[in-house]
């Protein structure tokens, strides 16, 4: 879904990662803040991302991480490009971060920064 966070501003696609513990999960008592953190310590600049809000999800111990992306300027479909950037970004943080193994990321199109996906 495209947001404008301000009118001066060009409009980005808000994607909602759901990043969860597996059973073999090693850490699990992570927070929103470090999340964060490892999400800025893999974004490339390709990925185009803007803005990151990280709160509990919806299942104990999972976390709503939406990501504000700004679609790709030559894209067909640009929502679609910035759903399958998440995922890569949500995926390469899985793949790099020790803390994060065990874990699993599923990007989908958001709706409102304020609803849970």
């Amino acid at each position: 879904m495209r947001h404008v966070l301000d009118p001066w501003l060009t409009a980005v696609d808000l994607v909602v990662i759901t990043l969860a513990p597996g059973p073999d999960a090693i850490h699990r008592g992570l927070d929103p803040e470090t999340l964060t953190d490892i999400l800025w310590a893999n974004a490339l600049p390709a990925d185009r991302l803007e803005h990151v809000l990280v709160r509990a999800g919806a299942d104990p111990g999972s976390f709503a991480a939406g990501l504000f992306l700004l679609p790709a300027p030559d894209a067909a479909d640009p929502s679609a490009g910035t759903t399958a950037t998440a995922q890569r970004l949500g995926d390469r943080m899985i793949a790099v971060s020790p803390r994060l193994a065990g874990w699993s990321a599923l990007a989908a199109p958001g709706t409102s920064p304020d609803e849970p996906p």
